[in-house]
């Protein structure tokens, strides 16, 4: 996991490069988004390793109510509490991510399309989140709440038919709320580039 967090601003270029050729009309290549100058990687891996370090430093913090999950996980009959366990580490890893987030929404893109460096991209990305707190937030919510409302309804009702008892609705249910992420995750990457695009629209991009 580690390997997978110190990746992760280029994971981000990535995956915005995909909406950023969507809005442009002209066809994704995966290979042109992994193309970049030296300098820009450099400084996405240096951010990498900032994402990493906080990153640890939230998994510490966190760390009793994870072994509290895995510990739920295990016993049988306990989908509610289990929901429940995960509600709250979902609620608490929001707020710690969110100083992550401020710093790290905007910096990547300006890295890779802007040629900031490392400082000066953090400090951007740190700025233009305050300069736009309340709709950015009131969407983050939004999204955030849709998310967790769907992915309880789903337990809800997995936990009506008592799919705990049944190991093939269990594993229907860990793959429901899989996609369910994973529609949500690819969301936030679409908004990540709209805002990018909105509020650094007078710079110029590589």
């Amino acid at each position: 996991m580690p390997l997978v967090v110190l990746v992760w601003p280029i994971v981000i270029t990535i995956y915005v490069s995909f909406f950023k050729s969507l809005d442009s009309n002209k066809a994704f290549k995966f290979s042109e988004a992994l193309k970049m100058p030296n300098e820009s990687l450099k400084g996405l891996l240096a951010l990498g390793v900032l994402c990493l370090f906080y990153t640890l430093l939230i998994s510490f913090v966190l760390s009793d109510d994870l072994k509290s999950l895995v510990l739920l996980s295990k016993e049988a009959g306990e989908i509610e509490g289990l929901a429940e366990s995960i509600s709250h580490i979902f609620i608490k890893l929001a707020i710690l991510s969110l100083p992550l987030y401020a710093v790290t929404w905007f910096s990547p893109l300006l890295v890779r399309y802007n040629n900031f460096n490392l400082l000066k991209a953090v400090k951007s990305s740190f700025a233009g989140i305050l300069a736009y707190i309340i709709p950015i937030s009131i969407t983050w919510l939004i999204l955030l709440g849709g998310f967790l409302s769907l992915t309880f309804i789903i337990i809800f009702i997995f936990s009506l038919i008592n799919a705990s008892t049944i190991p093939f609705l269990s594993f229907l249910l860990v793959m429901i709320i899989l996609i369910i992420m994973t529609a949500y995750i690819s969301v936030l990457f679409a908004f990540q580039y709209v805002t990018y695009r909105d509020i650094f629209k007078d710079l110029k991009t590589k």
